[in-house]
């Protein structure tokens, strides 16, 4: 074998190596996602859900929601493997969205999930109205996307 047999063995051990970081990063991360919508639900007083369905493919919806978002609040996280996000809504709130294809449609249900952050007081109320912008956000980007001329 010589040293071209002992390099090829290397290669291939840190590409396995590279590998099991790039899993363990998206496991880590998946975890996050878990604890912020766990923290979330349980936290009390709020942890409050809204969910809308919109028409389209997961893609079209998750894209209107990026640049809705995007326009009016702070993105913290972004996953497309997963189809979630989290933002901070510059309100006390922080806020995670999922997005789910809906069987048998061509809807897709977007979740919203918000909670106080840093003990944050006066949010009363505060998740409705994000809930709203942000479901008419996407809805006017889906808009957008359905009023242009394909090439």
């Amino acid at each position: 074998m010589g040293k071209l047999g002992h390099y090829q063995t290397a290669g291939a051990y840190f590409m396995r190596l590279e590998n099991f970081l790039v899993m363990r990063w998206k496991l880590f991360l998946l975890v996050v996602i878990i604890v912020m919508t766990c923290s979330a639900t349980l936290n009390a007083g709020s942890g409050k859900s809204e969910s809308e369905t919109f028409q389209g493919t997961i893609s079209q919806v998750f894209n209107a929601a990026v640049k809705a978002v995007q326009s009016k609040w702070h993105i913290t996280l972004l996953d497309r493997e997963t189809e979630t996000m989290s933002f901070d809504a510059n309100s006390g709130l922080a806020c995670s969205a999922s997005f789910e294809e809906l069987p048998g449609t061509s809807g897709v249900r977007v979740t919203l999930v918000s909670h106080a952050q840093n003990g944050a007081v006066g949010t009363f109320g505060m998740n409705g109205r994000i809930a709203k912008q942000l479901f008419k956000g996407i809805q006017d980007e889906l808009s957008k996307q359905t009023k242009q001329p394909h090439d």
